[in-house]
Protein backbone atom coordinates (compact mmCIF):
# COMPACT_ATOMS: atom_id res chain seq x y z
CA UNK A 1 0.00 0.00 0.00
CA UNK A 2 1.20 2.95 -0.92
CA UNK A 3 0.72 6.59 -1.61
CA UNK A 4 -0.30 7.71 -5.08
CA UNK A 5 2.73 9.86 -5.48
CA UNK A 6 5.03 7.57 -4.51
CA UNK A 7 3.32 4.79 -7.47
CA UNK A 8 3.26 7.06 -10.04
CA UNK A 9 7.41 6.33 -10.93
CA UNK A 10 7.57 3.54 -9.98
CA UNK A 11 7.78 1.11 -13.36
CA UNK A 12 5.60 -1.50 -13.18
CA UNK A 13 3.25 -4.03 -16.02
CA UNK A 14 0.02 -4.46 -13.24
CA UNK A 15 -2.64 -3.66 -15.20
CA UNK A 16 -4.26 -1.70 -12.02
CA UNK A 17 -1.40 0.49 -12.05
CA UNK A 18 -1.54 1.13 -15.37
CA UNK A 19 -5.21 2.49 -15.62
CA UNK A 20 -4.02 4.92 -12.56
CA UNK A 21 -0.81 6.21 -14.52
CA UNK A 22 -2.98 6.30 -17.67
CA UNK A 23 -5.86 8.52 -16.05
CA UNK A 24 -3.44 10.34 -14.01
CA UNK A 25 -1.98 11.68 -17.29
CA UNK A 26 -5.30 12.05 -19.14
CA UNK A 27 -6.07 14.14 -15.73
CA UNK A 28 -3.17 16.90 -16.44
CA UNK A 29 -2.84 16.98 -20.28
CA UNK A 30 -4.15 19.71 -22.40
CA UNK A 31 -7.98 18.30 -22.62
CA UNK A 32 -10.57 19.51 -21.17
CA UNK A 33 -12.70 16.25 -20.93
CA UNK A 34 -11.92 12.77 -19.85
CA UNK A 35 -13.62 9.64 -22.01
CA UNK A 36 -15.46 6.92 -19.64
CA UNK A 37 -17.07 4.00 -20.37
CA UNK A 38 -20.65 3.80 -18.87
CA UNK A 39 -22.09 0.86 -16.56
CA UNK A 40 -25.59 0.72 -18.53
CA UNK A 41 -27.82 2.54 -15.76
CA UNK A 42 -29.60 4.89 -18.20
CA UNK A 43 -29.52 2.83 -21.28
CA UNK A 44 -27.00 0.46 -22.72
CA UNK A 45 -23.12 0.58 -22.30
CA UNK A 46 -21.09 3.15 -23.95
CA UNK A 47 -18.74 5.59 -24.07
CA UNK A 48 -19.06 9.64 -22.92
CA UNK A 49 -17.03 11.94 -22.36
CA UNK A 50 -17.04 14.01 -19.20
CA UNK A 51 -16.03 17.43 -18.56
CA UNK A 52 -13.02 18.02 -15.93
CA UNK A 53 -14.48 21.21 -14.22
CA UNK A 54 -18.04 19.23 -14.28
CA UNK A 55 -15.69 16.41 -12.33
CA UNK A 56 -13.92 19.11 -9.71
CA UNK A 57 -17.35 20.39 -9.35
CA UNK A 58 -18.79 16.85 -8.30
CA UNK A 59 -15.60 16.21 -6.27
CA UNK A 60 -16.35 19.32 -4.23
CA UNK A 61 -19.65 18.15 -3.89
CA UNK A 62 -18.61 15.08 -1.90
CA UNK A 63 -15.72 16.49 0.17
CA UNK A 64 -18.57 19.36 1.63
CA UNK A 65 -21.49 16.48 2.19
CA UNK A 66 -19.05 14.36 4.27
CA UNK A 67 -17.33 17.65 5.22
CA UNK A 68 -13.98 16.04 4.79
CA UNK A 69 -10.92 17.91 5.56
CA UNK A 70 -7.80 18.68 3.67
CA UNK A 71 -5.15 16.76 4.25
CA UNK A 72 -7.61 13.70 4.66
CA UNK A 73 -6.46 10.34 4.53
CA UNK A 74 -8.10 8.09 1.78
CA UNK A 75 -8.01 4.36 -0.09
CA UNK A 76 -8.22 4.03 -3.66
CA UNK A 77 -9.10 0.14 -4.18
CA UNK A 78 -11.06 0.65 -6.37
CA UNK A 79 -9.97 0.07 -10.42
CA UNK A 80 -8.84 3.28 -11.89
CA UNK A 81 -10.64 2.32 -15.00
CA UNK A 82 -13.78 3.10 -14.01
CA UNK A 83 -15.91 6.34 -12.39
CA UNK A 84 -15.73 5.36 -9.48
CA UNK A 85 -11.66 4.74 -9.29
CA UNK A 86 -11.44 7.72 -10.97
CA UNK A 87 -13.40 10.27 -9.15
CA UNK A 88 -11.20 8.88 -6.25
CA UNK A 89 -8.30 10.23 -7.64
CA UNK A 90 -9.92 13.66 -8.67
CA UNK A 91 -11.18 14.08 -4.81
CA UNK A 92 -8.01 13.70 -3.50
CA UNK A 93 -6.42 16.40 -5.88
CA UNK A 94 -9.09 19.12 -5.16
CA UNK A 95 -9.05 18.10 -1.84
CA UNK A 96 -5.35 17.87 -0.95
CA UNK A 97 -5.84 14.56 0.88
CA UNK A 98 -3.08 11.95 1.12
CA UNK A 99 -4.59 9.12 -0.97
CA UNK A 100 -3.27 5.64 -0.36
CA UNK A 101 -3.40 3.17 -3.73
CA UNK A 102 -4.07 -0.57 -3.42
CA UNK A 103 -4.77 -3.56 -5.65
CA UNK A 104 -8.31 -3.54 -6.90
CA UNK A 105 -9.18 -7.01 -5.13
CA UNK A 106 -12.23 -8.44 -3.91
CA UNK A 107 -11.14 -8.45 -0.41
CA UNK A 108 -9.11 -5.48 1.08
CA UNK A 109 -6.62 -5.48 4.07
CA UNK A 110 -6.29 -1.78 5.54
CA UNK A 111 -3.42 -2.79 7.97
CA UNK A 112 -4.92 -1.22 10.26
CA UNK A 113 -4.10 2.40 8.67
CA UNK A 114 -6.23 5.01 9.84
CA UNK A 115 -8.62 6.34 6.72
CA UNK A 116 -10.92 9.24 6.91
CA UNK A 117 -12.62 7.94 3.27
CA UNK A 118 -12.98 4.99 1.88
CA UNK A 119 -15.01 4.13 -0.96
CA UNK A 120 -16.03 0.24 -1.83
CA UNK A 121 -18.34 -2.36 -3.97
CA UNK A 122 -20.65 -4.55 -1.88
CA UNK A 123 -18.87 -7.74 -3.14
CA UNK A 124 -15.44 -6.37 -1.45
CA UNK A 125 -17.02 -5.04 1.58
CA UNK A 126 -18.37 -8.66 2.24
CA UNK A 127 -15.01 -10.07 0.82
CA UNK A 128 -12.87 -8.10 3.68
CA UNK A 129 -15.61 -9.13 6.21
CA UNK A 130 -14.78 -12.71 5.32
CA UNK A 131 -10.97 -12.39 5.47
CA UNK A 132 -10.36 -10.15 7.70
CA UNK A 133 -13.20 -9.80 10.03
CA UNK A 134 -15.67 -6.61 11.13
CA UNK A 135 -12.95 -5.39 13.29
CA UNK A 136 -10.62 -4.62 10.28
CA UNK A 137 -12.91 -1.70 9.59
CA UNK A 138 -12.49 -0.07 12.79
CA UNK A 139 -9.58 2.18 11.45
CA UNK A 140 -11.61 3.49 9.15
CA UNK A 141 -14.19 6.77 9.80
CA UNK A 142 -16.34 7.36 6.76
CA UNK A 143 -16.90 4.13 4.03
CA UNK A 144 -19.29 4.93 0.93
CA UNK A 145 -20.51 1.19 -0.54
CA UNK A 146 -21.41 1.63 -4.28
CA UNK A 147 -22.33 -0.13 -7.58
CA UNK A 148 -24.50 -2.45 -6.20
CA UNK A 149 -27.06 -2.86 -3.69
CA UNK A 150 -25.44 -4.62 -0.32
CA UNK A 151 -26.53 -8.68 -0.62
CA UNK A 152 -29.84 -8.59 1.91
CA UNK A 153 -29.00 -11.71 3.24
CA UNK A 154 -25.22 -9.42 4.71
CA UNK A 155 -26.96 -6.84 5.47
CA UNK A 156 -27.04 -7.18 9.42
CA UNK A 157 -23.50 -7.50 9.48
CA UNK A 158 -22.51 -4.40 6.86
CA UNK A 159 -25.08 -2.32 9.50
CA UNK A 160 -22.96 -3.66 12.51
CA UNK A 161 -19.41 -2.11 11.17
CA UNK A 162 -17.50 0.15 13.19
CA UNK A 163 -17.36 3.31 11.69
CA UNK A 164 -20.24 5.43 9.28
CA UNK A 165 -21.08 3.37 6.65
CA UNK A 166 -23.09 5.03 3.43
CA UNK A 167 -24.87 3.61 0.51
CA UNK A 168 -24.70 6.02 -2.16
CA UNK A 169 -26.98 6.36 -5.68
CA UNK A 170 -25.71 7.29 -8.91
CA UNK A 171 -23.87 6.54 -11.99
CA UNK A 172 -21.30 7.47 -14.88
CA UNK A 173 -23.29 10.34 -16.32
CA UNK A 174 -23.57 11.95 -12.89
CA UNK A 175 -19.78 11.25 -11.87
CA UNK A 176 -20.74 9.03 -9.55
CA UNK A 177 -22.86 9.71 -6.41
CA UNK A 178 -25.50 12.63 -6.23
CA UNK A 179 -27.22 11.13 -3.21
CA UNK A 180 -26.07 9.03 -0.04
CA UNK A 181 -28.23 7.21 3.16
CA UNK A 182 -26.72 6.05 6.07
CA UNK A 183 -27.59 2.29 6.05
CA UNK A 184 -27.68 2.10 10.06
CA UNK A 185 -30.03 4.21 10.45
CA UNK A 186 -33.21 2.29 9.52
CA UNK A 187 -35.50 3.11 6.48
CA UNK A 188 -33.32 5.98 5.72
CA UNK A 189 -33.90 7.77 2.59
CA UNK A 190 -31.39 8.67 0.26
CA UNK A 191 -30.05 12.49 0.74
CA UNK A 192 -28.93 14.29 -1.94
CA UNK A 193 -25.38 15.82 -2.12
CA UNK A 194 -25.03 19.72 -2.68
CA UNK A 195 -26.29 21.25 -5.45
CA UNK A 196 -28.46 18.35 -7.03
CA UNK A 197 -32.53 18.94 -7.72
CA UNK A 198 -33.84 16.17 -7.65
CA UNK A 199 -37.82 15.31 -9.65
CA UNK A 200 -39.75 11.93 -11.02
CA UNK A 201 -41.03 12.06 -14.78
CA UNK A 202 -44.09 10.66 -15.87
CA UNK A 203 -43.30 6.61 -15.23
CA UNK A 204 -41.96 8.14 -11.88
CA UNK A 205 -38.24 7.55 -12.59
CA UNK A 206 -35.94 10.15 -11.07
CA UNK A 207 -34.79 12.76 -13.07
CA UNK A 208 -31.63 14.73 -12.00
CA UNK A 209 -30.36 18.18 -12.61
CA UNK A 210 -26.96 19.61 -10.86
CA UNK A 211 -24.43 22.40 -10.87
CA UNK A 212 -21.99 20.53 -13.38
CA UNK A 213 -24.23 18.83 -15.69
CA UNK A 214 -25.63 20.84 -18.83
CA UNK A 215 -28.71 18.45 -19.13
CA UNK A 216 -30.76 16.66 -16.41
CA UNK A 217 -30.31 12.51 -16.55
CA UNK A 218 -33.70 11.19 -16.63
CA UNK A 219 -33.22 7.53 -15.11
CA UNK A 220 -34.91 4.25 -15.18
CA UNK A 221 -34.71 4.09 -11.70
CA UNK A 222 -38.43 4.48 -9.99
CA UNK A 223 -38.61 6.60 -6.57
CA UNK A 224 -40.88 8.40 -4.08
CA UNK A 225 -39.94 11.69 -3.38
CA UNK A 226 -40.07 12.29 -0.04
CA UNK A 227 -38.37 16.14 0.21
CA UNK A 228 -36.75 18.37 -2.16
CA UNK A 229 -33.62 17.15 -1.14
CA UNK A 230 -34.65 13.43 -0.23
CA UNK A 231 -36.14 10.23 -1.69
CA UNK A 232 -36.86 6.76 -1.35
CA UNK A 233 -35.50 4.21 -4.25
CA UNK A 234 -38.58 1.78 -5.24
CA UNK A 235 -36.90 -0.49 -8.26
CA UNK A 236 -35.77 -0.16 -11.65
CA UNK A 237 -38.74 0.71 -14.25
CA UNK A 238 -37.87 -1.82 -16.38
CA UNK A 239 -37.78 -4.79 -13.80
CA UNK A 240 -41.37 -4.04 -13.74
CA UNK A 241 -43.58 -6.82 -13.61
CA UNK A 242 -47.28 -6.14 -14.94
CA UNK A 243 -49.27 -9.39 -13.72
CA UNK A 244 -53.34 -8.82 -14.33
CA UNK A 245 -52.91 -4.89 -14.66
CA UNK A 246 -51.23 -5.27 -10.81
CA UNK A 247 -47.79 -3.55 -10.77
CA UNK A 248 -45.10 -5.39 -8.95
CA UNK A 249 -41.54 -4.12 -8.16
CA UNK A 250 -39.08 -7.12 -7.80
CA UNK A 251 -36.85 -5.41 -5.49
CA UNK A 252 -39.76 -4.20 -3.23
CA UNK A 253 -40.80 -7.80 -2.89
CA UNK A 254 -37.08 -9.11 -1.96
CA UNK A 255 -36.67 -6.07 0.54
CA UNK A 256 -40.11 -8.04 1.97
CA UNK A 257 -38.89 -11.41 1.74
CA UNK A 258 -35.38 -10.83 3.23
CA UNK A 259 -36.58 -10.38 6.58
CA UNK A 260 -37.60 -13.94 6.65
CA UNK A 261 -35.59 -15.92 4.48
CA UNK A 262 -31.66 -14.80 4.45
CA UNK A 263 -30.50 -17.52 1.58
CA UNK A 264 -30.01 -15.67 -2.29
CA UNK A 265 -33.31 -15.64 -4.32
CA UNK A 266 -34.76 -12.80 -7.11
CA UNK A 267 -38.01 -12.01 -8.01
CA UNK A 268 -39.37 -12.23 -11.92
CA UNK A 269 -41.94 -11.98 -14.16
CA UNK A 270 -42.33 -14.12 -17.37
CA UNK A 271 -44.80 -13.98 -20.12
CA UNK A 272 -48.08 -15.59 -19.34
CA UNK A 273 -51.37 -15.64 -21.46
CA UNK A 274 -54.13 -14.25 -19.70
CA UNK A 275 -52.08 -12.14 -17.03
CA UNK A 276 -49.47 -10.78 -18.96
CA UNK A 277 -47.19 -11.56 -16.82
CA UNK A 278 -46.58 -13.82 -13.76
CA UNK A 279 -44.48 -13.45 -11.07
CA UNK A 280 -42.33 -16.13 -10.35
CA UNK A 281 -39.22 -16.97 -7.44
CA UNK A 282 -36.11 -17.84 -8.52
CA UNK A 283 -33.89 -19.85 -5.75
CA UNK A 284 -30.43 -22.12 -6.53
CA UNK A 285 -31.26 -25.59 -6.50
CA UNK A 286 -29.79 -26.58 -3.26
CA UNK A 287 -33.12 -24.66 -1.52
CA UNK A 288 -35.77 -26.38 0.62
CA UNK A 289 -38.68 -25.12 -1.70
CA UNK A 290 -41.47 -26.48 1.06
CA UNK A 291 -39.91 -24.15 3.92
CA UNK A 292 -39.24 -21.69 1.11
CA UNK A 293 -43.57 -22.04 0.33
CA UNK A 294 -44.43 -21.40 4.03
CA UNK A 295 -42.60 -18.82 4.47
CA UNK A 296 -43.51 -16.78 1.45
CA UNK A 297 -46.87 -17.33 2.70
CA UNK A 298 -46.29 -16.00 5.97
CA UNK A 299 -44.15 -13.20 4.31
CA UNK A 300 -46.14 -11.65 1.45
CA UNK A 301 -50.19 -10.85 0.96
CA UNK A 302 -51.48 -13.37 -1.83
CA UNK A 303 -51.51 -11.35 -4.45
CA UNK A 304 -47.65 -10.57 -4.03
CA UNK A 305 -46.89 -14.16 -3.96
CA UNK A 306 -44.80 -15.79 -7.05
CA UNK A 307 -46.62 -18.22 -9.07
CA UNK A 308 -44.22 -20.61 -9.36
CA UNK A 309 -40.74 -21.16 -7.99
CA UNK A 310 -37.57 -21.88 -10.21
CA UNK A 311 -34.49 -23.57 -9.28
CA UNK A 312 -31.44 -22.74 -11.43
CA UNK A 313 -28.07 -24.10 -11.14
CA UNK A 314 -26.35 -21.04 -10.42
CA UNK A 315 -26.35 -17.24 -9.91
CA UNK A 316 -24.48 -15.48 -12.19
CA UNK A 317 -23.26 -11.79 -11.15
CA UNK A 318 -21.86 -8.76 -12.77
CA UNK A 319 -18.76 -7.38 -11.65
CA UNK A 320 -19.99 -4.84 -9.40
CA UNK A 321 -21.81 -8.08 -7.60
CA UNK A 322 -25.18 -7.54 -9.07
CA UNK A 323 -27.03 -10.47 -9.87
CA UNK A 324 -27.95 -10.81 -13.58
CA UNK A 325 -31.16 -11.60 -13.65
CA UNK A 326 -31.59 -12.32 -17.67
CA UNK A 327 -28.47 -14.43 -17.68
CA UNK A 328 -29.48 -16.53 -14.39
CA UNK A 329 -32.79 -17.62 -15.63
CA UNK A 330 -30.90 -19.21 -18.18
CA UNK A 331 -29.51 -22.20 -15.85
CA UNK A 332 -33.38 -23.41 -14.82
CA UNK A 333 -33.13 -27.17 -14.06
CA UNK A 334 -36.62 -26.93 -12.43
CA UNK A 335 -39.89 -25.43 -12.25
CA UNK A 336 -42.33 -25.96 -9.24
CA UNK A 337 -45.96 -24.60 -8.72
CA UNK A 338 -45.85 -22.15 -5.58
Amino acid sequence: MLLLNDILPIASDETWVQHIKTFHCEWFNNSEEIFVNTSGSTGKPKQITLAKKAMVTSAKNTIAHFIIPNQANALLCLPANFIAGKMMIVRSIVGKWNLFVTKPTSAINFKGLPFDFVAMTPHQVIATIKAYGVKSFSSISTLIIGGGEIPKNELQTVINLPCKVFATYGMTETITHIATKAIQTPKQAYNTLPGVIINIDKRNCLTIDTNYLKEPIITNDVVEIISETSFEWLGRHDNIINSGGLKLHPEQLEQSLSNHWASPFFFYGTPHNTLGQQLVLVVPNTTDVKALIKVVKRALPKLQQPKEIWLVNAFTTTETGKINREVSVKSICEKTLF
